[in-house]
């Protein structure tokens, strides 16, 4: 039975295509989607490096960019109902179905976790393309699993080291940005396992709750040595002390900052406003924006 999975070299994915070779052996490929999107480079060199190591080939196709999405355009915040695609999942199941060599099988890989954001991720937007789509089976092995279980599920049919070949980040950079919905999901499933993350992020204190606020795995607080948002970083610096130095140990939306240089408590040079991120955040009140 021939099974293909669609890998987008993310942890999903790369779950998925270790079950697939553990349930049906060698009669499985693997397709990648190009459809317009910033960290296409990194997704399709991850994916590359899964395929090798399960030795399937690999199927790179283009279907032209997909606008309306902060994935393919120029701007726009990377969480939330920013990051939806349209139609994205019911297009890569149609095009997978209909390759040559076709396929018995076609397999994806989202999770629970992805309900709550992507409609095209729960279990009735599946039943529906089964229904349109009766050649094939459509297998999602991951759709009743959260992310720490996704983690030992790819652990129990690929070892851990997928996990370590696999890519998330949206933010399309060399090292993952830590912060955005992807990464974020991504912490918080190797948090929950006590596993560190194998990946490269470009601020590695986001791989472990602020020791200060609590602020949880994957989101940026407003305290300098946990990833804090540019716009505070700007702002806080407007605020040196009186000989030019501060310490990035101290709140940056404190009225006073302890001078790194000669430990003195200074005044900050203007009274703290809200912080330009969030509505909520006044002097003394941290918040916890993503940025």
């Amino acid at each position: 039975m021939r099974a293909r999975v669609l890998l987008s070299g993310g942890m999903d994915s790369a779950a998925c295509l270790a079950w697939a070779v553990f349930s049906f052996g060698h009669d499985v490929d693997a397709v990648f989607f190009s459809y317009g999107q910033k960290h296409r480079d990194r997704e399709l060199s991850s994916a590359k490096l899964l395929s090798r190591h399960f030795g399937v080939t690999l199927w790179d196709v283009p279907l032209g960019r997909i606008a309306g999405s902060s994935l393919t355009d120029l701007e726009g915040d990377l969480a939330g109902s920013a990051v939806v695609v349209p139609d994205r999942n019911s297009i890569m199941l149609k095009q997978a179905a209909a390759m040559f060599p076709p396929p018995e099988v076609v397999v994806m890989g989202c999770c629970r976790d992805d309900w709550r954001v992507f409609a095209d991720c729960r279990p009735e937007f599946f039943d529906q393309m089964r229904a349109e789509l009766r050649t094939v089976k459509i297998e999602t092995p991951l759709i009743e699993l959260d992310k720490q279980e996704v983690i030992w599920f790819a652990q129990r049919h690929g070892g851990s080291e997928i996990l370590g070949l696999s890519w998330s980040c949206y933010a399309g950079n060399e090292s993952a940005c830590g912060h955005c919905s992807a990464c974020a999901a991504r912490l918080r499933g190797f948090w929950s396992v006590g596993i560190v993350d194998p990946c490269d992020y470009q601020s590695d204190p986001l791989r472990v709750p602020c020791v200060r606020c609590l602020t949880p795995v994957g989101v940026r607080c407003h305290h300098p040595n946990h990833g804090w948002t540019d716009p505070c970083r700007e702002r806080s610096q407007s605020m040196f002390d009186e000989c030019g130095e501060w310490s990035p140990s101290y709140d940056p939306h404190a009225d006073e900052l302890i001078c790194a240089s000669c430990g003195e408590e200074h005044r900050a040079r203007s009274t703290p406003t809200p912080c330009g991120v969030c509505d909520e955040c006044n002097a003394g009140i941290r918040c916890r924006e993503l940025g």
